[in-house]
């Protein structure tokens, strides 16, 4: 039985439960004034991975030497080549990985020299992978399609800082959507506040002209009803409060009546209830003269406000109209008032935010051109440009950068042979240093002593037992 199929597979799994690692990126075209570029790089990455200076200059001996190779012969004979350089802080090492499209070779078959053989014939150069392979603890080659991978592993003396791997696990918000949630925020509030205001607002305004509206149809009714009344005119009677009843728009009305002075049903809204006693509440008392009179009454459905005004046919009292008008179905009303304040604020919100965003990336994408190329700048890529054909402050830095770029070219090439000058110099120490015993021969009644002393960076002199 081949129990494989029923073991799962974990190698997706291995890149998520590998240490993250807080990445650098470099791109420089391959020519060897990049050389002094790359370096740099390397200045930044060791900084912040806490090396000393002698870890730095290790470093940079290597991976200077595997770029000078992949621009001398990765890229021999070819032109627009690059070289791509990442590397990676972890908790105890550096990852280096150095990327071309060049030529390829088996990097397995590189065996070490005979650096004794080396000296006797004053042979000079092919210690690079020596080198390499002497500075890293772990050294891997890759080639796949075109693509050359050298992966490079330092280790680390001490832990990095902990800014150097905290920033590998931050997330960066915009300017742009800065702005958006601050202005957002600014303008939540804003509207909050004037829907608070325009909701009370209109709300008082509602409950005035549902109030004004209340007393004018009760004193119209009033003045028209006082002859229908003495002529007991029924269907007059019930025409005005039909007309009554057909006024509102907004369906608060819950009834209106007419009474005489016996207190009967004249007309009432509701058929069933006329020609019967109408039993007064408490809370409305009789009013024979003035205006309109409001009462407060509790009926089953809730709470009404009553208004009542008398009815009077040639100076003599005749009867009173009552409206009722229903608290809960004035709520109701005030409450579609509100919610159609809120869609309307809602749909204003969505088109000034949606506005403050387009505005806010319009006004942010100079900035972002601007900071691209300080960014690449600042990677060691000196041949940015910051392309801007705006007159405003953003395009007058644009061409100070511009400017500024020319000039680090300009000196960066007169460093370059400097720079080759001091590399050979390390290499020489390296091997002189190979080459020097490491352990002194015992012999019987003697000790033996050395002492040696270098002049400047190369010693002149090599010796032996």
């Amino acid at each position: 039985m081949d129990l494989k199929k029923f073991i799962p597979d974990f190698t997706e799994l291995i890149p998520l439960l590998r240490p993250r690692r807080r990445v650098f990126r470099l791109e420089v075209p391959a020519k060897e004034i990049e050389l002094l570029a790359i370096k740099d790089f390397i200045q930044r990455v060791c900084d912040a991975a806490g090396c000393t200076s002698k870890e730095t200059s290790s470093v940079k001996l290597a991976v200077d030497e595997a770029c000078s190779n992949i621009v001398r012969h990765a890229y021999q004979g070819m032109e627009g080549g690059k070289i791509i350089l990442e590397a990676g802080i972890g908790q105890k090492d550096i990852r280096f990985a150095i990327t071309d499209f060049g030529k390829s070779f088996d990097f397995r078959k590189i065996e070490a020299p005979d650096l004794n053989h080396y000296v006797d014939i004053g042979k000079k150069g092919g210690l690079g992978i020596f080198l390499i392979k002497k500075i890293m603890y772990k050294v891997d080659y890759r080639s796949k399609n075109g693509r050359n991978d050298l992966i490079l592993f330092r280790k680390l003396s001490q832990a990095p800082p902990v800014s150097a791997l905290a920033a590998a696990g931050s997330k960066k918000i915009s300017i742009s959507a800065k702005f958006t949630l601050m202005s957002t925020g600014l303008i939540l509030l804003l509207i909050v506040l004037l829907y608070i205001f325009l909701s009370f607002r209109n709300q008082n305004f509602i409950l005035s002209q549902q109030r004004d509206k209340a007393i004018s149809l009760t004193q119209a009714i009033a003045s028209q009803a006082g002859e229908s009344v003495t002529r007991k005119d029924d269907l007059g009677l019930d025409r005005l409060i039909a007309q009554m009843i057909q006024s509102d728009a907004s369906h608060v009305f819950d009834y209106v009546f007419m009474v005489n002075q016996d207190d009967k049903f004249l007309a009432h809204s509701d058929l069933k209830q006329t020609f019967k006693d109408y039993q007064r509440p408490p809370a409305v008392k009789p009013v024979k003269a003035g205006g309109v009179k409001v009462f407060k009454v509790k009926t089953p459905r809730g709470w009404v406000d009553e208004y009542v005004a008398p009815v009077f046919f040639k100076g003599n009292l005749v009867g009173e109209v009552h409206l009722g008008v229903d608290r809960a179905a004035l709520d109701r009303a005030l409450g579609h008032m509100r919610a159609d304040l809120v869609q309307m604020i809602f749909i204003f919100s969505v088109v000034i935010i949606g506005g403050l965003y387009l505005l806010s990336l319009i006004v942010i994408r100079p900035f972002r051109k601007v900071l691209a190329g300080v960014n690449a700048v600042s990677s060691g890529d000196f041949n940015a440009k910051i392309e801007l054909d705006t007159k405003d402050e953003f395009g007058q830095l644009a061409t100070i950068f511009n400017e500024m770029t020319v000039k680090l070219q300009e000196s960066q090439k007169g460093m370059v042979e400097q720079e080759r000058l001091q590399k050979e110099m390390q290499v020489a120490q390296e091997i002189q240093h190979t080459l020097l015993p490491s352990t002194f021969p015992e012999i019987e009644g003697y000790e033996i002593g050395a002492t040696y002393r270098a002049a400047k960076e190369v010693g002149g002199d090599y010796y032996d037992f």
